[in-house]
C-alpha cells in the first residue's frame, strides 16, 4: 500500500509541476508578445528611439527568462529566438523598417510556438 501512495504522490507532484511550468510559459510568452507588438507599432511609425528603448528592455527581460526556459525547453527553440534577436539588433542598428519588422515577427512567432508546443493537450501528450 505504501508504494502505491508514494507513486500517487509523485504523479501528483509531476502534474502540479507541469501545470505550473505551463502557466509560467504562457504568462511570460504573452507578455513578451504584447511588448513585441508595441515595438512593431513604433517601428512602423519610425520612432526609432522609443522602439529601441522598449526593445532593449525586452532583451534585458529575455536574458533571465532564457536561462530558466533552457532548463525545461528544447535548446533549438531558445537558439531560434536568440538568432532572431541578433538579427533584429543589426536591423535596428541600420534602421531598416522592413528587416526589423520581419525579425520582430519571427520573435513573436517563436514565442507563440513555444507556448503552443508546451501547452497541455491531447495532441502534445500523444
Amino acid at each position: 500500500m505504501k508504494p502505491l501512495l508514494i507513486s500517487i504522490a509523485l504523479v501528483a507532484v509531476y502534474l502540479f509541476g507541469a501545470a505550473y511550468l505551463y502557466s509560467e510559459i504562457e504568462e511570460t510568452s504573452k507578455l513578451f508578445s504584447e511588448n513585441l507588438v508595441k515595438i512593431q507599432n513604433l517601428v512602423r511609425k519610425e520612432d526609432w528611439e522609443e522602439s529601441k528603448k522598449l526593445y532593449d528592455a525586452f532583451k534585458e527581460e529575455w536574458e533571465p527568462t532564457s536561462t530558466l526556459w533552457m532548463t525545461y525547453l528544447g535548446h533549438s527553440d531558445i537558439d531560434s529566438i536568440e538568432e532572431a534577436i541578433r538579427e533584429t539588433d543589426v536591423y535596428f542598428e541600420v534602421r531598416d523598417v522592413a528587416g526589423t519588422l520581419e525579425n520582430l515577427s519571427k520573435l513573436n512567432y517563436y514565442l507563440e510556438h513555444i507556448y503552443e508546443k508546451e501547452k497541455i493537450s491531447w495532441y502534445n501528450i500523444l
